[in-house]
């Protein structure tokens, strides 16, 4: 017979009664509640004030059984037959309960279940002391859910609600299924369990499946939110120029805001270093991690070393501090050690310190910055130390029809050889806004007049300046039109032409030292036309894509032709990398023409969200040419082409091309979208970049990239990388090989959810490569 508390027959009232409150109120000590997660290190957290909790043996409850006894002689409580027990979130099923309120010890057994939250406890036998809250679990399981911890012992005993110690068991993270053997695990023969926080395993191993693979005296494994201070996975590799490399990783948590990570390293056939990572967040706007690296390079005899990082801090909605670090020991340090090609290619390492403040209608903003010559450059270098700036637009005078805007800079040009020299430029607005006429064509006239002053010049100590100005009319106008496309599609074709004119008068700059555009401000009267043609389909439930992107320009100069032309600036061009910069840039003679090349730039098909299957497709093709109308022929085509199939497949690739010759230079400091000048000829360019990756049968995602020089044959770089998941996602295992001209690498990476990852360069490339299958997936190794 069920018996509730509701459903109480009158000889029985009393007794059952007293017995479901007095249950109710011993179950009380039994259960635990998970511990609030401690505040990670990106923002710490405030304690909340408020009301406490009122104790769960004051909450209702209700048990039911098929036979509820009391016995007063001694005090015993006994329900038997399908027990169930509800007080609150807390859920207790077993066979048989008894409870003596003599000693306060109660005793599950049979099909024992217990739940609250999170957490849940399965055993043969459960016993617990109400008083003291200690108690024994015989042949059961403890599963955290919101760590997904499984622990099985043949017994356990519980020392607080949150503390356990168990013996002759096993430990996991693996998500695997009811009645299956997890893909990885701990067997143990003691341990010490803190939920929320750590399992501490003695005499352990790791099996994978059901076999042992690795014997493990000692383990602390950290599970939960909380970050905890121990040694990271290793990773190891092998390169043709390091030989055998291992990497191995202590992270020590500060504090909730503060952590730091020392990595120690080796390099078999060079050398051996070490990298010391801070981090911090004294807030959400107020944030930084520094990197400092130490390697003795072995084969050169020497200690070589890297020093970087970053800092912002948003001190007010209006004021902004951002600071930045890049710092290295010598200038073939990345060409030697560095594992991406990004870094190995760099010409110059950047450090700044930035200061922005918002103003009512522009801002304002004080700049240090510091370029440390690598590939190009030398101490002759000029840094930019500091710079001020300050600007303001479309400010409306005592509400006139005129816009008035200013853009005003001040910098210290210092360098470590040769003299230093400051610069003041001037350059206010004004326009009058779009002139609508016949709600077709807009006009916007504007005027700028422009003053440089410089503190020495050239050849002389003597103060120089600049003056001039810049005028232009623009035109333009959009025609729109719809096309029903389907029953429910619609195509919205968009056409905007439009033409400026620009002026700008020739000036004397013969003495003026040429660092920057700004310098360099060429007489230009010239001519621009562009066309903007765009298709867009809009489909069922708003969902919408990019057709067609098209964009035509040309430029055509009213003045003469061009006659003489810079250097293109290659990084590491020996024009602007030796150790002396050139205070007026090389120039060469060239036959320049009226009409500019012709720029043509279209996307296709950029996005496309109709379904194939069960997954969308994305795919583009973008084309970026200059046409030489002169000779009919491309001087210039660049392509990109993508297409993805969901999250199964991806391919990307890429071709530069540029006929030897003069290279057309785009757009100035005027107008971005300007062609009236070219850059001295410069050889053949051609290369080719692609990726991909693709999902494999068993877990398995592959990728790779390459590039490749069509005009020296040589493949500059290609990486492959390979990932296994398992199907619970709760490990994975990764693999890159990197090959350079003069150098390979092959190293491993692992994440064992709970623990972490091996976080290295290794990490980066295969994110870069696999994310955009695998973007928001669980157990990755980054």
């Amino acid at each position: 017979m069920d018996v509730g508390p509701l459903f109480l027959g009158a000889e029985m009232g009393r007794e059952l009664r007293a017995a479901h409150n007095l249950l109710g109120l011993c179950l009380g000590g039994l259960l635990w509640i998970s511990p609030p997660a401690e505040a990670s290190a990106q923002e710490p957290q405030l304690p909340v004030e408020g009301p406490t909790p009122a104790p769960l043996s004051t909450k209702p409850a209700e048990i039911t059984a098929d036979r509820l006894e009391y016995r007063q002689e001694t005090e015993l409580y006994e329900a038997a037959g399908s027990v169930v027990f509800v007080q609150g979130q807390t859920k207790l099923t077993a066979d048989h309960v008894t409870l003596r309120m003599l000693t306060g010890r109660m005793v599950a057994t049979g099909r024992v279940h217990l739940s609250k939250g999170d957490q849940d406890v399965w055993a043969d036998r459960l016993e617990l002391n109400i008083n003291t809250e200690a108690g024994i679990i015989v042949n059961g399981q403890l599963l955290d859910r919101a760590t997904n911890t499984l622990i099985t012992a043949s017994r356990f005993q519980r020392v607080s609600e949150d503390h356990y110690r168990a013996a002759d068991g096993s430990f996991t993270n693996c998500d695997a299924m009811e009645g299956q053997t997890p893909a990885w695990r701990f067997t143990f023969e003691d341990a010490d369990v803190h939920l929320g926080d750590s399992v501490s395993l003695r005499n352990a191993w790791l099996c994978v499946g059901d076999i042992p693979v690795l014997p493990i005296p000692a383990l602390d494994y950290p599970v939960g939110v909380r970050r905890k201070t121990g040694l990271l996975l290793p990773t190891p590799g092998y390169g043709s120029e390091f030989g055998f490399t291992y990497r191995q990783g202590f992270f020590w948590a500060i504090n909730p805001s503060h952590d730091a990570t020392i990595t120690p390293y080796v390099f078999g056939d060079r050398g051996y270093g070490s990298d010391l990572e801070y981090r911090y967040a004294l807030g959400r706007q107020n944030r930084g991690q520094w990197l400092l690296n130490a390697f003795r390079d072995t084969e050169e005899d020497r200690t070589r070393s890297i020093a970087s990082g970053s800092h912002m801090t948003q001190v007010n909605e209006d004021l902004l501090v951002r600071a930045k670090a890049f710092v290295v020991s010598d200038r073939t340090y990345l060409q030697d050690i560095a594992h991406s090609g990004l870094h190995r290619a760099l010409s110059s390492a950047d450090s700044y310190l930035d200061v922005r403040q918002r103003l009512r209608h522009g801002g304002a903003y004080l700049r240090g910055e510091f370029l440390q010559p690598l590939a190009a450059g030398g101490d002759s270098t000029f840094q930019r130390l500091p710079e001020l700036g300050l600007g303001f637009a479309d400010v409306a005078p005592l509400d006139a029809p005129l816009l008035l805007g200013l853009q005003g800079t001040f910098v210290n040009f210092f360098r470590e050889e040769g003299f230093d020299f400051h610069r003041a430029d001037i350059m206010p607005t004004l326009t009058t806004g779009p002139l609508i006429f016949g709600n077709v064509i807009s006009v916007t006239p504007q005027f700028r007049p422009r003053a440089a002053y410089y503190s020495r010049g050239v050849a002389s100590d003597k103060a120089e300046s600049r003056e001039t100005f810049w005028t232009s009319l623009r035109m333009d106008s959009t025609l729109t039109r719809r096309f029903r496309h389907g029953p429910n599609g619609m195509v919205l074709h968009t056409i905007e032409p439009n033409v400026i004119y620009e002026f700008v008068p020739p000036t004397d700059q013969g003495n003026i030292i040429q660092v920057d555009d700004v310098d360099d401000l060429p007489k230009k009267s010239l001519l621009t036309y562009m066309l903007d043609s765009r298709l867009l389909h809009v489909g069922s439930q708003h969902k919408s894509s990019n057709w067609l992107d098209l964009t035509v320009a040309q430029s055509y100069r009213l003045g003469a032709a061009q006659t003489e032309a810079r250097l293109f600036p290659f990084p590491g061009d020996p024009a602007f990398g030796t150790v002396t910069q050139p205070l007026r840039p090389p120039t060469t003679a060239v036959t320049g023409k009226k009409f500019s090349d012709v720029w043509i730039r279209a996307t296709l098909g950029q996005e496309d969200l109709r379904p194939i299957g069960a997954m969308p497709t994305s795919r583009f093709l973008t084309v970026d040419t200059m046409f030489d109308s002169y000779n009919s022929r491309f001087r210039q085509v660049n392509t990109d082409l993508r297409f993805q199939q969901g999250t199964h497949w991806y391919a990307q690739v890429g071709h530069r091309y540029t006929r030897a010759g003069n290279r057309v230079r785009r757009g100035d400091i005027w107008n971005p979208l300007s062609f009236g000048e070219v850059f001295a000829p410069t050889p053949k360019v051609s290369f080719i970049t692609g990726s991909g990756a693709i999902r494999m049968p068993m877990g398995v995602t592959l990728g790779g990239r390459v590039l490749h020089d069509f005009e020296t044959g040589q493949t500059t770089e290609y990486d492959v990388v390979g990932l296994y998941q398992n199907p619970c996602r709760c490990w994975s295992l990764g693999l890159y090989f990197i090959k350079f001209p003069d150098r390979s690498q092959v190293s491993f990476l692992i994440n064992l959810t709970g623990i972490g990852n091996t976080n290295s360069f290794g990490s980066r490339l295969l994110e870069s490569l696999l994310s955009p299958l695998l973007q928001g997936e669980r157990g990755l190794p980054w």
